[in-house]
């Protein structure tokens, strides 16, 4: 309907519900980083998300005011957005990049082992033993800092937690794909070749 006028045109045109959806849309982008379409129920899809897809030239163009770039990754079904500009761009400290390693190589692994799926779901304990596994950390887990380092996560896209504290070893999250942006194949590779173990720990050079 709105595909040949501009931005500010197109937006104009909204019913206001449909400027309140989008305003909702674009504050819930610019804090998560990365939107699955996958709610963690199988029986309805984020409505964010499926919104964007719908005006998806109107938020690539309002983006692009901001200076960023908006990426509808449809195999992945994420929706992410990146600043041009650097200094814009969200850090990450050392432990929870080493977290997001882990999370990637069980990721991989889980996919592997059930082809065609792409849900995750994992364990606290199982995903901690995964850490000792890789060469994460050698050290006993301080749950508190874990807890940290999942809820961060968790507000970027990067995981949903089931039922159940972060510090209870039986509650279990969802991997979303968006881990796979997050810590690309040809990124990830250099980063295990960079990862050394020093007094128990891993480091990232």
């Amino acid at each position: 309907m709105f595909e040949d006028l501009n931005f500010s045109e197109a937006y104009a045109n909204y019913k206001e519900a449909e400027k309140l959806q989008f305003q909702q849309a674009a504050q819930r982008l610019l804090a998560v980083t990365y939107l699955n379409k996958n709610t963690g129920d199988l029986t309805r899809w984020d409505e964010d998300y499926l919104f964007i897809q719908k005006r998806q030239k109107d938020f690539t163009e309002f983006f692009s005011y901001l200076g960023m770039e908006l990426t509808i990754h449809d195999s992945l079904q994420v929706i992410s957005v990146e600043s041009k500009f650097p200094a814009a761009k969200k850090k990450i400290d050392k432990g929870t990049t080493l977290y997001c390693l882990a999370l990637r190589l069980v990721f991989d692994e889980k996919i592997k082992e059930f082809s065609g799926s792409d849900q995750v779901m994992i364990r606290n304990a199982d995903f901690i033993g995964k850490l000792s596994e890789y060469g994460i950390t050698e050290r006993k887990i301080s749950l508190q800092e874990y807890a940290r380092i999942m809820r961060s996560l968790v507000k970027i896209g990067i995981l949903q937690k089931s039922k159940g504290p972060w510090d209870d070893l039986d509650t279990s999250f969802l991997i979303f794909p968006a881990i796979t942006l997050l810590l690309p194949e040809n990124k990830m590779k250099d980063f295990v070749k960079s990862l050394k173990t020093i007094e128990g720990e891993a480091v990232y050079d």
